[in-house]
This record gives structure tokens, C-alpha cells and sequence, in this order.
């Protein structure tokens, strides 16, 4: 079965962001799970048998793919907190390890798994980025975007961890295309808990080499440091 986008890349990196942004611009593109016009799903850069969550790769094909990028220290920080399911999964697709400490897998899978994830895409986007996303969809479906929809949008639309009701709340905002009141629910569920910024001399204390590298590919998405 063909659709016309897949966005895929590491988890933690704005996939149900993207998500959301895609449907407020009229495409059906889901976290997680197939739209009519697509799939945002960090398990679907890789060729698997099974996924945690979700089709697999080998069940579709994609006229697009786009690779999602989130800055390393940022990204890798949010990583951390992977369920056991989820770093089962990366483990047996990757040169992940379940001995590392999980600070230095969770630095080895954005690596890692951002390479895997470019073999497929045609192009990325960085999360962060808003002219960039929204050139890049432009440019690369043909279509034109009412950029006012898209600064609308919360940057976090991930309530899962502020309970199922809140969870719920924005899901069902999303599909009757209500994007407007997202941010008051993101307002409501928004708590303190992100993680501490990790820095680039902690990386080189865990690992030097595999921190410049992880400052090489950063550098190629247009990360400036």
C-alpha cells in the first residue's frame, strides 16, 4: 500500500509535533499509526519483522521520507527516559547496547539511528525549525502552507505523561482540527520535569570520539556551535 509521507528518525525528537503540524495543514499523516496520507514513527527506520507500536516499515511504501532532526544535547537528554520495550527494540536493531549506562546509549542511538534513518529519507526537517519544515514540505509535496496555522501550534503536544485525560483532551482536539485551543491544554498539563540540559563536556567524559561524532552529524543538519 502506498502513501505519500513517511517521517521517521529518533524518538524524543517532536514526531507527534510533526504530526500534529502535518494534520493542521490538512494532511492526514498520524503518530504512530497509518493516515491516508501517511506516518510520523521513529520505529520505521529500520526494516523489522515487529514494532512496539504501530505498522512496520515493510507493510507500505512512501512516494517521501522525510528524516526528523532534533538538536543532540536536547534530544538525547529526552531519550533517556525510553521504556524497557523500547530499548529492547533499539538494541536488537542497532550498535546499541543495553550494558552502556543509559546516558551513553541514549547518545549512541541519536547517532546510530539517525544514520539508519538517512538511508531512507530523501530530505530532513529540524523539529526546531519552522521556516525550514515548512520550506521543505513546499518544496517537496508541491503544496502551499497558511503559515499562521502552523505558529498557532505548541511545541510540546505530548500529554501522555500528564495522564489519560489530558491525553485524550488533545487527541480529540486534534481530530476535529481544533489546533486553536491546543495550546490552553498544553498550558494546563505543562509541569518542570524536563530533564537537565546535557552538555558537551559530559559527552566527552562518557565518550570522546562518539561525542565528536555526534557533533559532525549535528553540524551537517545545521546545528551551529
Amino acid at each position: 500500500m502506498e502513501r505519500e509521507l513517511l517521517i521517521t528518525g529518533c524518538g524524543r525528537c517532536g514526531s507527534k509535533y510533526i504530526s500534529v503540524l502535518m494534520r493542521a495543514i490538512g494532511l492526514d499523516i498520524r503518530h504512530e499509526q497509518i493516515g491516508e496520507n501517511g506516518i510520523t514513527s521513529w520505529y520505521m527506520a529500520v526494516d523489522a519483522k515487529s514494532v512496539p507500536i504501530g505498522p512496520t516499515y515493510e507493510k507500505y511504501s512512501f512516494k517521501h521520507t522525510f528524516q526528523l532532526v532534533r538538536e543532540p544535547l536536547a534530544a538525547i537528554g529526552s531519550i533517556c527516559s525510553f521504556s524497557q520495550q523500547a530499548w529492547i527494540f533499539i538494541c536488537q536493531h542497532s550498535k546499541c547496547s543495553m550494558e552502556d549506562p543509559i546516558l551513553l546509549r541514549s547518545a549512541k542511538y541519536w547517532y546510530y539511528w539517525n544514520q539508519l534513518a538517512e538511508q531512507k529519507a530523501d530530505c530532513f526537517i529540524r523539529v526546531e525549525d519552522e521556516t525550514q519544515i515548512i520550506t521543505t514540505i513546499e518544496r517537496e509535496l508541491g503544496i502551499s502552507i497558511d503559515k499562521s496555522v502552523v505558529e498557532q501550534l505548541p511545541k510540546n503536544v505530548n500529554t501522555r505523561r500528564s495522564g489519560r485525560t489530558f491525553h485524550r483532551i488533545e487527541e480529540l482536539l486534534i481530530r476535529f482540527k481544533l489546533f486553536g485551543l491546543l495550546p490552553i491544554i498544553n498550558r494546563l498539563c505543562s509541569t518542570d520535569t524536563r530533564p537537565e540540559q546535557l552538555s558537551w563536556a559530559t559527552l566527552h567524559q562518557l565518550d570522546s570520539q562518539l561525542a565528536q561524532k555526534i557533533k559532525i552529524q549535528a553540524k551537517e543538519y545545521g546545528y551551529e556551535y
